[in-house]
């Protein structure tokens, strides 16, 4: 995906396929927590193609296709690192702009009865977004759940499936913490 043309071509392809477009989910990114000191050039660019660059790129394809059928839902998966902390200066700079681009495409497409929302789970050391699970108990991918890294609740949520379905038609241009810690 640090390609536009091959990320543009990939959403034709998927588009194409299935006839329709109706939900796209962003979930490409990469982690590099280091001072902001030790990255290079080629380091930095690599960072925003795969994190920033490729939601522009795939987002505004499909953004092209939903707003033309008058319909659609893009959720991205970001992070609660949208805030400053030492060693991850890349990863806070990504989303802050990350979120301002999501806020600007959803009030863009809202007219078109595309919603553009994004999730952002919290994250531990080495759990990432491993937390996004299939249990045995969980069945097909559809069903697919969430318990947010670090929290005490042994509570699973569905939050991409509310956003992807049409309860989510008036939610547009948020930034839902799926965290447990009540914000």
């Amino acid at each position: 995906m640090r390609d536009p043309e091959r990320a543009r071509k990939a959403v034709a392809e998927a588009h194409e396929r299935l006839g329709r477009l109706d939900v796209f989910i962003h979930a490409v990114g990469m982690n590099d927590r280091r001072p902001i000191l030790d990255y290079s050039d080629d380091d930095w660019r690599t960072f925003m193609d795969v994190n920033l660059n490729s939601a522009f790129w795939l987002g505004q394809a499909a953004g092209k296709i939903m707003c033309e059928q008058g319909s659609g839902r893009q959720i991205y998966f970001s992070s609660v690192a949208g805030s400053p902390r030492t060693n991850i200066t890349a990863r806070t700079r990504k989303q802050g702009r990350h979120h301002q681009m999501m806020r600007v495409m959803a009030n863009e497409w809202a007219t078109s009865g595309v919603t553009v929302n994004a999730l952002a789970p919290a994250t531990s050391k080495r759990r990432s977004l491993r937390s996004i699970s299939r249990s045995p108990a969980s069945g097909p991918r559809s069903k697919r759940s969430f318990r947010p890294a670090g929290s005490a609740s042994s509570r699973r949520c569905r939050p991409a499936l509310f956003l992807a379905s049409r309860h989510a038609a008036f939610v547009t241009g948020h930034i839902l913490y799926v965290d447990a810690a009540g914000r």
